[in-house]
């Protein structure tokens, strides 16, 4: 693959039209069967043996690369940020605007091959089209010189891989605080139908201030959407941290599968290590569809009880077991960093991709279940008789009651006639 220095160089020639594209690509030919015989030589060296260029043009781009920058369209290249299967990034300045921006550049070779000319297609019109301020945000899509280039929003700090390289494991809260965000990212995603597809530390980007940014939205996909640029059966993702739908080549895969790879993010954070590590890509996937991940506490004792249950939730197996929705993981964890609990309970033995300590699960919530009616206490005898109650505070029922009115009212009938017997005895007696 060209240097660096060889594509600012190859820029410049062209640049001043002392060669064409085909010139270039049959001088990167010519370098590379070079360097399979041990010559090493740069490109204006390779073109002034073609006898494409006098010492005099090849001297001049030489001051030119001394003084000056390489420009594609409105960018200006500062600084190669990273370089990868799709192209390189650089660290770039809009000309028009001035202002700073992160510059994906995919290789002419590639240009030419529809399928990756598709994907870096799609993948700006996705960047483009999402606005969220956990998402990096796209700035635009231009071609110059044969290349094609991808502009979006430079985010000036480290990705959570590089972090965990300089520290080997992030302490809980701070774990949580960007697994969160970033959850809250693709939960904007996923109301937009789309699923990311390759969640990883390497695409999880920090701010010098700590705010998280999710990247690389190259192997996105729209739901429901026939993907193209993958053949069925095709492993789509980073083994390390796919799902296991994803491992065994699914193609109907939705945004659980995210979910699941960000938990297998949280794995490595909290523990420090990648989650199923191997030798080899076909020997990671293998052990992420035959065995377990131990409980994060057996690396990491001060790891709560909380957290685990999240992280179990997360990596569940089977797609119905999980998280059905980022925005469900998010809101969890802002309970854990507000010193509440998940609402998310324990799953049954065996469920998830990690397996938790028994000891744990008892201090968890049950799961809650939908629709489920409140049943009434049921009522128990005392342990010892009741105080008789004051008079006063004694409460009578309505039958209580109408049984005393009636009990009166006969009682007092009696002495009535009682009365009136004794009366009428009276009269007859004294009237006789």
């Amino acid at each position: 693959m060209p240097t660096e220095t060889d594509t600012l160089l190859a820029a410049l020639a062209i640049e001043r039209k002392l060669v064409t594209a085909e010139d270039v690509e049959a001088c990167y030919k010519a370098q590379a069967a070079m360097a399979e015989h041990g010559i090493e030589k740069n490109l204006l060296e390779v073109m002034l043996d073609k006898r494409l260029l006098t010492r005099a043009q090849m001297d001049g781009i030489l001051s030119a690369t001394s003084s000056g920058r390489q420009r594609l369209g409105d960018y200006e290249l500062i600084q190669k940020l990273g370089e990868g299967g799709m192209g390189a990034v650089y660290r770039a300045k809009q000309l028009s605007t001035d202002r700073i921006v992160a510059l994906k550049v995919l290789p002419r070779s590639l240009a030419r091959q529809a399928e990756f000319l598709e994907r870096f297609r799609r993948e700006a019109e996705i960047i483009l089209s999402l606005d969220h301020p956990n998402i990096v945000k796209g700035v635009g899509i231009g071609a110059a010189e044969g290349y094609y280039y991808l502009a979006m929003e430079f985010v000036d700090g480290i990705d959570v891989y590089s972090l965990l390289e300089r520290r080997g494991v992030l302490e809980e809260r701070r774990s949580l605080e960007i697994i969160m965000q970033i959850a809250m990212g693709l939960q904007h995603a996923y109301e937009h139908s789309l699923i990311h597809r390759d969640i990883k530390p390497d695409n999880m980007l920090l701010e010098i201030g700590g705010h998280a940014k999710l990247a690389d939205l190259g192997l996105a996909k729209v739901v429901g959407e026939m993907c193209r640029i993958t053949q069925p059966g095709m492993v789509v993702g980073t083994p390390y941290y796919i799902s296991p739908e994803q491992a065994r080549g699914e193609e109907d895969i939705d945004i659980r599968s995210d979910i699941y790879a960000l938990g297998a993010t949280l794995y490595h954070m909290l523990t420090g290590k990648p989650p199923f590590d191997g030798t080899d890509p076909s020997m990671v996937i293998t052990r992420r569809l035959t065995e377990e991940l131990p409980d994060p506490r057996d690396v990491q004792p001060d790891i709560s009880d909380d957290a685990c249950l999240v992280l179990s939730a997360m990596m569940a197996k089977d797609v119905k077991d999980r998280y059905q929705r980022p925005g469900d993981v998010s809101k969890d964890i802002q309970r854990i960093l507000a010193g509440d609990h998940p609402r998310i309970g324990p799953l049954p033995e065996g469920a998830s991709s990690v397996r938790l300590r028994k000891a744990a699960r008892p201090e968890a919530r049950p799961r809650p279940r939908p629709e489920a009616k409140p049943r009434p206490a049921a009522k128990r005898a005392p342990a010892h008789p009741a105080r008789p109650a004051h008079p006063a505070q004694t409460a009578q029922t309505p039958a209580a009651h109408e049984r005393l009115f009636y009990e009166t009212r006969e009682f007092l009938y009696i002495v009535i006639a009682a009365v009136i017997f004794l009366a009428l005895l009276g009269v007859w007696i004294w009237g006789g």
